[in-house]
């Protein structure tokens, strides 16, 4: 009799442009600039135009994600829960695998946005493969796995598509 996985599916997502015209911020406090108010929603109306089912939100706490996930939220329509964690700030692609290992819930469908390089060389860990993650990019993956527990031994996740934002900005 043959095993069937239950399928997963990981959003993974760079926060949006954010600015260094604040040189009295620390890094982790840095705003979204211009683009990056646009790139977001931007990214929230392509989640909901292309029906992409969000079961959780989990975010770094730094100011450009959170705002980016509010942004998001807000455009897409999700009303669910949403996690900010210091965990997902100025780390590497194994704890972020680790804090995703550590989901309990069984959420199906989980948006994770957080920062560069970590989300290339997450991308990278899952995929077997290389891709350039701009501000807003948005990688949406397929896990052959029944828990979120399993993702660190996950074979290749399969890439379902890579949105780039287009925004045309001068208008």
């Amino acid at each position: 009799m043959p095993f069937f996985f239950s399928m997963k599916t990981l959003l993974l997502l760079r926060h949006a442009n954010s600015s260094s015209d604040h040189p009295g911020l620390i890094d982790h406090d840095r705003p979204l600039n211009e683009k990056g108010a646009c790139e977001a929603p931007y990214i929230g109306q392509l989640i909901k135009t292309q029906q992409i089912v969000i079961d959780f939100i989990l975010s770094s706490n730094a100011t450009r994600a959170k705002t980016t996930t509010q942004l998001i939220a807000q455009h897409c329509g999700y009303n669910g829960p949403i996690e900010l964690s210091a965990e997902l700030y100025a780390t590497d692609a194994k704890h972020y695998l680790h804090v995703l290992s550590r989901i309990e819930k069984p959420f199906k469908s989980i948006l994770m946005v957080g920062h560069n390089p970590t989300l290339e060389d997450l991308f990278l860990r899952l995929t077997k493969t290389k891709e350039e993650f701009p501000t807003a990019g948005l990688a949406h993956l397929q896990l052959p796995i029944d828990n979120w527990g399993e993702i660190k031994s996950c074979p290749a996740a399969q890439l379902i598509n890579f949105y780039r934002p287009k925004l045309n900005l001068s208008t």
